[in-house]
């Protein structure tokens, strides 16, 4: 008599993994060496492994080969994962040991502890160097920075780039975009500044490339805005870090566009001496009248240029109106001036006898005509 469980025409099993790759490992990575690390270590676990390659692996993931192997040289890079090759001619033949890590844990941080009373740097040793020398992911690595610095590290430079990979906790992807970085922005190749890049980039947490992609992005089209702004209203010097504070309000909580804060820089061009307080205050003005987008800029202007020469237009009638009258005025008085002062007395007289004659009265302004 036997007892055997019945199994599922697909795998509905479960995996379990340490929380410290969760919370200590997985950060690090991006999101193809953290699928590769996860498919592998489920094979792993699996009773029916022999078949599983890295092209089974890549072909799951619908992935590169070279991804998947670039996933293995990572996490061996990060001691987690042991290479063991089967043949020594391909580099590409090897199965993976997944290293037990509540065991390095213990090996990297419990027993060190006990041991030392504060944490001591990683002092790269000719040994470590060696041994490093077999890693394809660090090959590439310190070929990468010889092109890019135009020379090959000298034994000294060597040792305190490999420092970094473990005492910052970087990526060899990180330490490579640190030496670019330095090159094309700063025009500087020297390894000490490089070498602080890399010391505020951890200090910020950035130890992965996707990270540090997100975080460059960000940043650096927010500096080639302040230089444009910079450069359209006549600002010299640095922007204070308040300054730096209001224009990433107008970007991230006003949320204007580049074309809209520089169509605003125009406008301070109409002024002597364009400041950045009136900048900031056209763009207060446009927030609060809701215009957040080029087109609504210039219609706004468009209905106010429209409204200003309604009112031109309206001042030059009424001016024209008391031109015209006082024209007519004068003219009046002019009018009278062909008579001396006795024609216009006699002219009077006569009106006024006409008058009185027509009522009756002309024998009364003969009677004061004589008295007088």
């Amino acid at each position: 008599m036997n007892f055997f469980l019945g199994t599922t025409e697909i795998d509905l099993g479960n995996t379990t993994f340490e929380n410290i790759f969760i919370d200590d490992f997985m950060p690090m990575a991006n999101g193809t060496a953290v699928k590769v690390y996860l498919l592998g270590y489920k094979f792993a676990h699996s009773k029916e492994n022999k078949s599983i390659s890295n092209q089974t692996i890549a072909k799951h993931l619908r992935t590169s080969l070279d991804d998947v192997l670039k996933a293995w040289d990572f996490w061996e890079e990060k001691g987690i994962i042991k290479k063991h090759f089967t043949n020594v001619e391909n580099d590409n033949d090897y199965s993976v040991e997944f290293i037990n890590l509540k065991q390095l844990y213990i090996d990297k941080i419990i027993k060190p502890a006990q041991t030392e009373t504060s944490k001591k740097n990683y002092t790269c040793t000719p040994t470590d160097i060696v041994e490093l020398n077999s890693s394809p992911a660090i090959n590439n690595m310190f070929n990468n920075i010889s092109g890019i610095i135009g020379r090959t590290l000298v034994p000294n430079e060597y040792k305190k780039v490999l420092e970094w990979l473990y005492n910052y906790n970087m990526s060899t992807d990180v330490i490579i975009r640190a030496f670019e970085f330095a090159k094309e922005k700063r025009s500087i190749k020297n390894i000490n500044y490089v070498q602080g890049i890399l010391k505020n980039w951890f200090d910020n947490g950035l130890t992965n490339i996707d990270n540090l992609n997100v975080h460059m992005e960000y940043n650096y089209s927010r500096y080639n805005l302040f230089n444009l702004i910079k450069q359209a209203i006549g600002y010299k010097g640095s922007f204070s870090t308040s300054i730096k504070d209001i224009i990433n309000k107008w970007v991230d909580e006003w949320n204007f566009s580049n074309e809209v804060i520089l169509l605003a820089c125009e406008e301070t061009l109409k002024i002597s001496q364009p400041n950045f307080k009136y900048l900031d205050g056209i763009l207060s003005r446009w927030y609060k009248s809701n215009l957040k987008t080029t087109e609504a800029v210039k219609e706004n202007k468009k209905q106010f240029s429209a409204n200003q020469q309604s009112k031109t237009y309206s001042r030059s009638n009424n001016k024209n109106s008391k031109e015209q009258f006082q024209t007519k005025f004068h003219n009046f008085k002019h009018t009278t001036t062909k008579y001396t002062d006795h024609e216009l007395e006699e002219k009077l007289n006569k009106n006024l006898q006409k008058k009185l004659k027509n009522k009756g009265l002309n024998n009364l302004y003969n009677k004061k005509s004589e008295n007088v």
